[in-house]
């Protein structure tokens, strides 16, 4: 092995190691609660965690867009104009209104 690749393979590592980031501790948690409570609607996590819907739902965006977790109906992305079509939409027991509901991947 040559230098330049050992410090490539070490950059590399590096980076893999410290640089992509491990889920924050509410995304952790988010998803632990979805792994034992299955789906879940935002403000049921935020009930069950006891944490602001505000402090809630940027964590399952985010988890969304790292593929984490996805709506029931098995997308990772939805549009407004998605509620209506999909087949994961019920009535939240917090909010009384209709909400996708998340699960984790």
């Amino acid at each position: 092995m040559s230098v330049d690749s050992s410090v490539r393979e070490t950059s590399l590592l590096s980076f893999f190691g410290e640089v992509v980031p491990s889920l924050g501790a509410r995304q952790e948690l988010v998803c632990a609660l979805l792994s034992v409570r299955g789906p879940l609607s935002n403000a049921e996590i935020a009930r069950e965690l006891e944490l602001s819907i505000n402090s809630v739902t940027p964590r399952v965006n985010e988890l969304r867009k790292l593929g984490r977790v996805l709506c029931l109906c098995g997308s990772f992305h939805l549009s407004k104009g998605d509620r209506g079509a999909c087949a994961a939409v019920r009535l939240c027991t917090v909010t009384g209104r209709v909400v996708h509901v998340w699960r984790v991947v």
